[in-house]
């Protein structure tokens, strides 16, 4: 009975204090916080206790749940902005902002805030950590592990984990760290490509129109082209073949461990260690063990001929027609020379002087010249 008059009381007492602020709406408690109701008078929020006691003034024209933004604290908004009150009533953060993202969505353990300069940061305590200023700021860990990417008026750059930047903002374009190399990001400014590392410093200098993966087309090295051509930079970011051709294909696709090229002259190799092996000269170049299991068909303005696996012409551009070897002896190839055949052997000494009309291979092979047939024996 005691107990029962005690609440009776404490009822009493809570609606006579309610009715002294005259409310317009009253909540339900912990809707909000846990013991706070929400309530609104002349069109304004605030809260109070379980005994009625006003933790906070209405003033706010908007309040959102405590825990909803942050663990601990209500989002709320007056006429200069939004801000943040603690389950106290006070305000831990001055309504000022125009945004303030989640706790947690763009950083661990900051909040995305927005004025009229810009986007910046405030950490868990309410401290501005990153002053408003960017037109643009991405996720941490987007582009970066531990950076994220912003934006202002002067271009692109990066801020890390502390707020600090890490990366001026001065280029136009970044791409995620380890797209085109394990460590750097590409960027892009007036004068070109280039490359920052996961420090933040400019590793290969802007200057390229195109910059390809690392191991694209070398296991080591990333094709770069400038005004002058294509080249390659090596994986510390220097120039190991100078940017002067017109045409650079694969290592390996022609040769085991030699890349095609072309310059205004012709075609030619470079090795991997970025030499010219074969002076582009050549108008065609086939595949080295096409023709030959260790060497490259080869055609110039004088004709066909071949070259070995060091870059050597071991046989002389001259022939007009060269055939594969084996196709009608194990060991030769059929040349031919002014419409004449004869054949080359697989040390590109000519074995059988050009000087048949046609040669044909059967139970023998024979050199033929109008009706007349010869065997053509190995020396």
């Amino acid at each position: 009975m005691k107990n029962l008059l005690l609440i009776l009381s404490l009822l009493l007492l809570t609606i006579s204090t309610i009715g002294q602020n005259s409310y317009e709406e009253i909540g339900i408690y912990g809707d909000y916080h846990p013991g706070l109701a929400l309530v609104m008078k002349n069109g304004l929020y605030g809260f109070i206790n379980t005994s009625g006691k006003e933790i906070v003034q209405p003033k706010y024209k908007r309040i959102e749940k405590f825990g909803e933004n942050h663990p601990y604290w209500a989002l709320v908004m007056n006429d200069e902005g939004l801000g943040f009150i603690n389950s106290s009533g006070k305000e831990i953060v001055q309504p000022k902002y125009k945004r303030i993202e989640k706790f947690g969505e763009n950083h661990p353990a900051w909040a995305l805030v927005m004025n009229d300069e810009g986007l910046g940061f405030i950490n868990s305590s309410g401290k501005e950590i990153v002053q408003p200023k960017y037109k643009r700021i991405e996720k941490f860990g987007k582009n970066h592990p531990d950076w994220a990417l912003v934006m202002d008026d002067e271009g692109l750059g990066f801020i890390n984990s502390s707020g600090k930047e890490i990366v001026q903002p001065k280029y136009k374009r970044i791409e995620k760290f380890g797209k085109n190399h394990p460590d750097w990001a590409i960027v892009m400014n007036d004068e070109g490509l280039g490359f920052i590392n996961s420090s933040g410093k400019e590793i290969v200098q802007p200057k390229y129109k195109r910059i390809e993966k690392f191991g694209e087309n070398h296991p080591a090295w990333a094709l770069v082209m400038n005004d002058e051509g294509l080249g390659f930079i090596n994986s510390s970011g220097k120039e190991i073949v100078q940017p002067k051709y017109k045409r650079i294909e694969k290592f390996g696709e022609n040769h085991p461990a030699w890349a095609l090229v072309m310059n205004d002259e012709g075609l030619g190799f470079i090795n991997s260690s970025g030499k010219e092996i074969v002076q582009p000269k050549y108008k065609r170049i086939e595949k080295f063990g096409e023709n030959h299991p260790a060497w490259a068909l080869v055609m110039n303005d004088e004709g066909l001929g071949f070259i070995n696996s060091l870059g050597k012409e071991i046989v002389p551009t001259k022939y007009n027609e060269i055939e594969k070897f084996g196709e009608l002896h194990p060991e030769w190839a059929l040349v031919k020379k002014d419409d004449l055949c004869g054949f080359i052997n697989t040390s590109g000494k000519e074995i059988v002087n050009p000087q048949y009309e046609k040669i044909e291979s059967g139970e023998k092979i024979e050199g033929v010249n109008g009706n007349k047939k010869s065997e053509i024996k190995k020396p």
